[in-house]
């Protein structure tokens, strides 16, 4: 199916996502669905497959292209609003960024296994934290511009340039022109190595462990 919901209002287009994804579990056959809204990807597909330029970027279960993008052009494109990312350098395990006064420690596992200079952290909008007291994975910054969306509200953060949002909770008291302390929680934070769109994500010891294939009993 190419792009069968793309002429529809929003309203009916979600009603025949619903429609597709009963009819497809009725008759019980591989149906392929190509479309450029990145919602019909991730709440219609067993298995997504991510293309830049007619390359496969990622082919995967959509919760796994969320939160393990293979690289930062998936991690750009999926997600709305899209992932955080700020170019930077790593030394001692912290992480500085080209823009903003960004400057934030890494978690070990992850600095450990960078290899490359200059790279890319990464971080969602909705794990993004506003707190009242520093630490090493806080910095201070001002607010540019906040959305109201109803249940949640997205600060934009101004770093000199850099889109850097935060999808915090609506009943936050916060202003355009507010300095605040904003956290990034190291559970959370993604590394890239490298700034381009194919530079890969630096997985964790324990994904490794998890993807490696198991070992036979003898």
């Amino acid at each position: 199916m190419d792009e069968p919901l793309a002429n529809l209002d929003a309203k009916l287009r979600k009603e025949m996502r619903t429609e597709v994804v009963r009819l497809q579990q009725e008759l019980g056959v591989t149906m392929v669905h190509v479309t450029h809204n990145q919602e019909e990807a991730m709440t219609m597909g067993d298995r997504v497959a991510v293309m830049n330029e007619g390359k496969i970027q990622q082919l995967a279960p959509p919760k796994e292209v969320y939160q393990r993008p293979a690289n930062r052009f998936v991690a750009e494109f999926i997600g709305s609003p899209s992932m955080n990312l700020l170019t930077g350098s790593l030394a001692s395990g912290t992480f500085d960024a080209d823009v903003g006064d960004v400057s934030v420690r890494i978690p070990d596992e992850l600095a450990d296994a960078a290899t490359v200079d200059p790279l890319t952290l990464g971080i969602r909008p909705e794990s993004v934290q506003i707190v009242d007291s520093p630490d090493d994975y806080t910095f201070e910054a001002v607010v540019d511009v906040v959305e109201l969306m109803g249940n949640v509200q997205i600060v934009h953060i101004d770093l000199g340039g850099a889109e850097f949002l935060a999808e915090v909770d609506p009943d936050l008291p916060v202003e355009q022109g507010d300095s605040l302390l904003v956290r990034l929680p190291p559970g959370k934070i993604d590394l890239f190595d490298g700034v381009s769109p194919e530079s890969p994500r630096v997985e964790r010891a324990a994904e490794r462990d998890r993807s490696a294939p198991a070992t036979p009993e003898t």
